[in-house]
Parts: C-alpha cells; structure tokens; sequence
C-alpha cells in the first residue's frame, strides 16, 4: 500500500493504495457549523450536558467530522462523483483533537462507457489515541479524462 499518485494528470487507480489528511477543530470550527446547519445541540456547546451523557467533554459534530471525507476526495479525485457514503460514529472527536482521515481504494469497476466506479473505504482516526471515530465505505465515479487504472504487479 502506498498513497495515491498522479501522472499526467490522472489519479492512477491502485488497489490497496490510500489518502490521507490531517486536522482538527477549533471552537469557532464548530460554532460555524451549528450555524449553518440550524443545530445547537448542548453536548456539542456545554461540558455538562455531553457529561451527563457519558462524553469527557462537548465534542464536534459527528456530521462534521465526516464531512473531511468528502474533502479528502476533492483533493484526491478532482472531477469524481460521490455516489454513496456509509458511515458508523464509533468514538467522539473533542475540539482541538488532531484526527486523520483515510481512504482506502478496495475495489475498481469499469463501466460500458468507460466510466469507472471506485469503491473505497473510509476512517476518520485520533491521531493521539489511535482510535477510530468515523467508519465506512463510499463509492465514487470517475471519468477515464481524470483517473486510470494501474494493475498491481
């Protein structure tokens, strides 16, 4: 496994190769996001409410911390469509927590346009506990203008 490459202007398409992007977020990161998608949410604002519901303190939007998924595509697969998205919350991400997320590419299909399906799948991880807090699968469609594949050797 290696991470995913570009040449000649295409993402060449490895099976077992992978993406990868680090971040955290900041307080303001998750006051942003309440206000635009219309939720405030105490467990994401007040210690004592995420307290009450077992959590060490408020933590980031679950939706938030999924959402870098779909930013790690766009920096890897320019011009893809995102298809699908399957996701399990398995542990909170805090603000300020650095997390990583990874996709891994797991499966290729070529369509009878030559259109190409790209089944990956996807964590979101704490980079400090080395704990998974987003899992999933996601399928995304490339157009052969943008992505080749290259069989493994």
């Amino acid at each position: 496994m290696s991470l995913i490459t570009r040449e000649a202007g295409k993402v060449r398409l490895i099976i077992g190769n992978y993406a990868l992007l680090r971040r955290s977020f900041t307080k303001n990161d998750i006051e942003t996001f309440a206000s635009v998608i219309g939720d405030r949410d105490l467990v994401h604002f007040d210690s004592s409410a995420a307290a009450k519901l077992g959590f060490n303190a408020n933590f980031v939007y679950g939706m938030m911390s999924a959402s870098l998924i779909t930013k790690l595509f766009r920096q890897t697969f320019p011009g893809a469509a995102y298809l699908s998205q399957t996701l399990n919350f398995t542990a909170p991400v805090y603000v300020d927590e650095e997390v990583e997320t990874k996709a891994i590419i797991e499966g290729l299909e070529v369509s009878k346009s030559s259109k190409i399906k790209c089944f990956l799948s996807t964590t979101v991880e704490k980079v400090e506990q080395k704990t998974i807090a987003v899992k999933g699968n996601a399928i995304l469609l490339l157009h052969p203008d943008f992505a080749e594949i290259v069989k493994n050797d």
